[in-house]
């Protein structure tokens, strides 16, 4: 029981570091079950995370796929409704605030809508790199460039097309499979 509760603690205290969504705060994520609680090794981290790419729904999934692993059911169930919970309670009361003219006008909230999204971005480029960070000690030589390959083909197509995201890791998948042979 101590566990579970652990586990939705730590999802809970990131929920409330999420804005932007779950991508947003995948290097803390990482930081917490794999270097401080020692849930799961960062190669298990990171094929989580590329798992839970590929299911449909939010993509911060694979966090329950990490607390399946550390205490089942019940641990999946912490860590989604850790990471889900604090901020749903947070948005409906900043919503509730949206109807109050001197909130909805207020420059300092202006403001800060404007400075979360380059710090959002920061995040979001600091989460691939530590992911490029985990994959490098992975994959070596040749196969190296075969990876960076399929990451810069997925920057492309995500900037210029409109695929599914979870066919391009499925294709991604597919390509190194092939080629790793």
């Amino acid at each position: 029981m101590h566990q579970v509760l652990t586990i939705f603690m730590t999802f809970a205290g990131l929920s409330l570091l999420a804005f932007g969504g779950g991508n947003v705060v995948l290097p803390q994520v990482e930081k917490d079950v794999v270097s401080r609680h020692h849930w799961i090794s960062s190669i298990d981290f990171a094929h989580l995370y590329a798992l839970g790419q590929l299911a449909p729904g939010p993509s911060a999934m694979y966090m329950s796929g990490i607390g399946f692993i550390v205490a089942g059911v019940p641990g999946a169930l912490a860590a989604g409704v850790g990471f889900i919970f604090p901020s749903t309670v947070l948005m409906i009361v900043i919503n509730s605030l949206e109807h109050v003219d001197r909130w909805r006008n207020s420059p300092w909230r202006h403001a800060m809508s404007v400075g979360m999204a380059p710090a959002a971005i920061g995040l979001l480029a600091a989460g691939a790199f530590r992911l490029a960070r985990i994959e490098s000690t992975v994959v070596h030589g040749w196969q190296i460039l075969v990876v960076g390959g399929i990451a810069l083909v997925v920057l492309g197509l995500t900037m210029r097309t409109k695929v599914n995201p979870a066919l391009m890791v499925l294709g991604g998948g597919f390509i190194a499979m092939v080629s790793f042979r």
